[in-house]
């Protein structure tokens, strides 16, 4: 499947336009409680715009609203994008392959664009510091034409500037690859990144976001029968575990495994930086959490699901 193209051509449709300027004419109507909080980080999904538009319309106008002059958005690398994190994730690869792929496809890796071009117009790019860049790496070409993770959310950042009227919100987008080691389990990397993003953290006008699923499950993705009577509730719960896991008690490398197998969430090399980032006293708040239906979309039986949440990871006042 091309991830890329399919979410593009959902933006590009007939109609789409019309649908997610009205989603952010409700959101910017809303009396909703929900705002940007001090040192936090909004995990956003990158699902279908139906399932992802609402979400992304109440986070755009949030940012809008809150005046940040820069936007820091930590993007998936998915596996198909950055092709040695397949051989790095292998076991069946002897140590040596695996660290080798390891160090190609570890850490974050930045766009060497002045502007990202989105079905609704273009996004300029906060360029990173002289001493950040160097610690970064330029996506590779193969990367740029797959990976997809933050091209709604972008879309719709650019959209949300039309609609208020404004200029668009600066972003640096970073795609996060392997932030643990595949042969000694350790989070140095996850470490590093999330020192180079401390200040960003820190920085009253500037946010930090981050796109993730954080639940893939059914026939879609490997699951077979009996299959859980009720998902929703059942993947809440577990995706809840899992981030105090993470966030509130930097148990990482539990939080890793259940991200990985039981939940097949592809936030897991990215939730070790944010908790990392929030210092062990992290806790995630949910806006919205959802299970979105893909049958149709991956032509597969039901149920065959992907988790479509909106949530917020910040310490503990």
């Amino acid at each position: 499947m091309d991830w890329r193209s399919y979410y593009r051509s959902e933006l590009e449709s007939p109609g789409t336009r019309e649908r997610a300027e009205a989603w952010l004419h409700s959101a910017l109507g809303a009396r909703s409680s929900w705002t940007l909080e001090r040192n936090s980080i909004v995990s956003f999904p990158h699902t279908a715009v139906d399932y992802a538009g609402p979400l992304d319309a109440t986070l755009v106008t949030a940012l809008y609203r809150a005046g940040v002059h820069s936007v820091v958005a930590l993007g998936v690398v998915h596996s198909l994008s950055l092709t040695p994190m397949q051989r790095a994730q292998s076991e069946r690869e002897c140590p040596t392959v695996r660290q080798r792929a390891f160090d190609v496809s570890r850490g974050g890796f930045v766009l060497p664009d002045a502007a990202l071009g989105t079905p609704f117009g273009e996004v300029p790019l906060r360029t990173a510091e002289g001493p950040v860049l160097r610690q970064l790496r330029t996506v590779p070409d193969d990367a740029r034409t797959k990976e997809f993770s933050l091209d709604t959310f972008l879309a719709f950042l650019r959209l949300g500037a039309d609609v208020l009227g404004v200029r668009p919100i600066p972003v640096l987008p970073i795609y996060v690859g392997m932030t643990r080691s595949p042969t000694d389990g350790s989070f140095e990397e996850a470490d590093r990144l999330a020192r180079l993003l401390a200040r960003d953290l820190h920085d009253p006008l500037t946010a930090i976001v981050a796109t993730g699923d954080l639940v893939h499950y059914g026939t879609g993705y490997g699951d077979v029968a009996p299959f859980i009577k009720n998902p929703l509730g059942h993947f809440r719960d577990a995706v809840e575990r899992t981030l105090a896991a993470a966030l509130g008690r930097q148990e990482r490398e539990t939080a890793y495994i259940e991200c990985r197998d039981e939940l097949k969430n592809d936030q897991r090399e990215i939730l070790p930086v944010i908790a990392k980032l929030l210092g062990g006293s992290g806790v995630a708040r949910f806006v919205h959490f959802a299970m979105s239906d893909y049958a149709q979309i991956l032509d597969a039986p039901c149920p065959c699901l992907v988790a479509s949440a909106l949530a917020t990871y910040c310490t503990v006042d």
